[in-house]
């Protein structure tokens, strides 16, 4: 037999829907709660930024035209070739691909075009198709209400000669409790964040008068960003001599700030990041050609993070003013900032966001007004038939977020007698994990310290009048205390009781609970990174 065979409960990020995290073990008993009631981000299995409101798999069949012009319709003008679709006609022309769409729902078309000389591509048979109309080489994305049951793009104004590839539907719903399976690790992770609001208006679009330009212009459009559409800005010199950066003044109490901002290099390799709280600045140079963090002017902590070939930079700082402003800047050199533009020079950005955290949270996307994240809840698998209360093992594979100074649980617990619990928690500011085993009044723990922002293997086992603690392969302490009776344990939490009380944040691979003790080599079979 498997050791998994023996599993009540095993949770990995394999299945979601809205609301619900399944279990692929247990039935639907086993399934947890998921509220989080907004939008959000995560890093998706490509390594790119997407809303998670986006459900269904691909509709497109041979989006990327590997197998010729199967499922595709052709009109006027359209030809498949070496892994292309090409559109060379002086009138209008459609490819087409039957079905995929139910009228009056919500999809996103992705594609690409290449090879451009002249002409236009609309995307039909969605919402305000008439100002889906685009021109140039780049990728480009469209989400809309269906029209018509064929996804449609027709090549017009004629003349025109270009190709398109890697064409993509997916649908999409209005959906703010869907789970986040992350992949910034490189392999999915269940990713709870606490809540959090960009109070940056505008984070893609730095065109607009919001955002204030020293000696910079803005042109927009010019990069695939890191959500793979052409809507990275360029930030340019301009040749005169000074700081050369965009600003915003966007907080408005004290207290500890981040700022961040996907970048990318251009001619000038220096990214800059800061603060100017109304007295003193507070900045930092980052190397984009090498990932490195350069200079720093000020008291700060500072990150950076690959995202294909954009770095993530960040920003924390403690604000005592409620004056002053946060810039964006670049630079030729680490640690000027004073220099002379060339007046052509520049790097690339997207995605800035400020938040009133100690450190970057995932991307939240806004348009016109701060956009706010709520804080994802993870609760209630199980009942009292899953858990065998006199004999079992709780285990976890998880990365503990640290920077928040709040407690962050993962609880199995009587939920009518919430002082009988086994739990994993942190009290979110240091690198410690109690593993605790409390009942009737009597605590029993074993105190891990360690870096928990590294995945790690937890397991508590109970049972014979013993709670053994492991971690990593190792049986870290035994306790020997009174065992619960029948059906004390019924629910299953990312939380201290179920509620937002200290709701676990971070990232978990999987939870798995038994309803027997395991042998010891089991445990450090089942522990061992």
């Amino acid at each position: 037999m498997s050791l998994l065979d023996k599993a009540t409960i095993i949770t990995t990020p394999t299945a979601h829907s809205n609301g619900v995290l399944h279990s692929i073990k247990g039935g639907t008993v086993a399934d947890f709660d998921v509220v989080r009631g907004s939008a959000a981000t995560r890093v998706n299995a490509e390594g790119l930024i997407e809303d998670i409101s986006v459900l269904s798999g691909e509709l497109v069949t041979n989006g990327d035209f590997s197998n010729g012009t199967t499922s595709w319709t052709l009109g006027t003008g359209w030809s498949i070739s070496d892994g292309v679709a090409n559109f060379l006609s002086n009138g209008n022309g459609n490819i087409t691909q039957p079905n995929l769409y139910v009228i009056g729902k919500t999809y996103k078309i992705t594609f690409t075009i290449s090879n451009y000389v002249e002409g236009y591509l609309r995307v039909l048979n969605l919402d305000n198709s008439n100002s889906h109309l685009v021109s140039g080489n780049g990728v480009y994305s469209f989400t809309d209400v269906a029209t018509a049951t064929s996804m449609a793009l027709q090549g017009t104004f004629s003349p025109s000669n270009f190709s398109i590839d890697n064409i993509s539907v997916v649908e999409v719903i209005d959906a703010t409790n869907i789970p986040r399976i992350d992949y910034t690790t490189g392999e999915g992770v269940v990713l709870l964040e606490p809540q959090s609001t960009n109070l940056f208006p505008y984070s893609e679009d730095f065109s607009v008068s919001d955002w204030s330009k020293n000696r910079v212009t803005i042109n927009s459009n010019q990069n695939i960003s890191p959500n793979n559409k052409l809507n990275a800005s360029k930030m340019i010199e301009t040749a005169v001599s000074g700081n050369h950066q965009i600003t915003k003044k966007a907080h408005s109490v004290n207290g500890s700030f981040t700022n961040s901002v996907f970048a990318k290099k251009g001619e000038n390799n220096y990214l800059i990041l800061g603060i100017w709280d109304g007295s003193s600045e507070t900045i930092a140079w980052f190397d984009l050609e090498n990932g490195l963090i350069g200079t720093v002017q000020g008291t700060s902590t500072q990150t950076i993070e690959k995202f294909g070939d954009y770095y993530r930079c960040s920003v924390t700082f403690d604000i005592s003013a409620s004056g002053g402003y946060e810039l964006i800047g670049m630079s030729n050199t680490d640690g000027l900032r004073n220099y002379n533009g060339d007046g052509t020079s520049g790097v690339y950005i997207w995605g800035a966001q400020l938040e009133a955290l100690s450190y970057p949270t995932s991307y939240i996307p806004t348009s016109g007004a701060i956009a706010t994240r709520l804080a994802d809840k993870v609760t209630g698998a199980g009942d009292a038939t899953t858990f065998n209360s006199t004999e079992g093992v709780l285990y976890a594979e998880m990365s503990i977020d640290t920077t928040l100074g709040v407690g962050s649980d993962i609880t199995l617990i009587d939920s009518s007698n919430a002082a009988d619990f086994i739990r994993f928690t942190n009290d979110g500011a240091t690198n410690k994990v109690n593993m605790y085993f409390r009942y009737n009044g009597v605590s029993n723990f074993h105190t891990f310290i360690g870096d928990t922002t590294i995945f790690k293997k937890y397991a508590i086992q109970w049972g014979n009048g013993e709670v053994n603690y492991y971690v990593n392969g190792v049986l870290r302490e035994t306790d020997f205390t009174t065992m619960p009776t029948l059906n004390v344990f019924d629910k299953l939490h990312f939380s201290q009781v179920g509620s937002s009380n200290r709701a676990f944040t971070g990232k978990v691979k999987s939870v798995i609970t038994f309803n027997t003790a395991l042998t010891d080599e089991e445990l450090t079979c089942l522990t061992t990174i």
